[in-house]
């Protein structure tokens, strides 16, 4: 009897047998369709479509093939393994930036997250990210250890223009920021003992703030 690591073995260590299985699973499909849609060889299809078919993932459905529901169930369990482990493999190297401990929600929602960092050739590259999120954006919420002079200008400047922010900061950048008097006034924060952040939001009201 086949064990579940040896069908999950089979399923990925080809990535031809996951491209018909994704292809199988958004519909019907004929051999030659799946020849197109996927670059693989009709002598391929052919060996990968016997072998669905014997593990119950597939059967032949008029002149083509689909998957079963068991063939579903791989399906969409592959995907979110899948959407996962690049996840993992994408915060990874930044865990120790995010406090992703104390996200209440499921990580999954932050799949399609853009990751921008600085290189030996672009050391501007994650600031010219946030400028540009900065002036497209109507809303932004999000958190921030650091700052520069170009974001919290640009920042201010999109708030006063009617721009909904919301961000929770570490204590020295947010007295970083309201202590600089280009900037303009910013509320006072309600601090208390253990109060590590603030959060600021339409106009700079504070909307709150929690231990980071």
């Amino acid at each position: 009897m086949v064990d579940a690591f040896e069908a999950i073995s089979f399923l990925t260590r080809s990535e031809n047998r996951v491209a018909v299985l994704e292809q199988l699973a958004a519909g019907r499909h004929t051999q030659l369709e799946l020849v197109d849609e996927t670059g693989v060889s009709d002598v391929m299809i052919g060996r990968i479509l016997e072998d669905f078919t014997e593990r119950g993932w597939a059967v032949e459905s008029g002149s083509g093939y689909e998957t079963t529901r068991l063939g579903d169930l791989v399906a969409d369990d592959y995907a979110r393994l899948r959407d996962s482990m690049d996840l993992s493999c994408r915060f990874g190297p930044v865990r120790a930036y995010l406090p992703i401990e104390a996200m209440e929600f499921d990580l999954r929602h932050l799949a399609d997250a853009r990751i921008s960092d600085p290189d030996t050739h672009d050391v501007m590259r994650a600031v010219d990210r946030w400028l540009g999120l900065i002036e497209e954006s109507d809303r932004i919420i999000g958190t921030a250890y650091a700052g520069s002079a170009l974001t919290a200008e640009a920042t201010l400047e999109a708030v006063r223009d009617g721009q909904t922010f919301e961000m929770v900061m570490v204590r020295p950048l947010y007295d970083e920021v309201r202590g600089a008097p280009s900037r303009g006034p910013l509320p006072r924060p309600v601090t208390r003992r253990g109060d590590d952040v603030s959060r600021t939001g339409r106009n700079g009201h504070q909307l709150g703030h929690r231990p980071l």
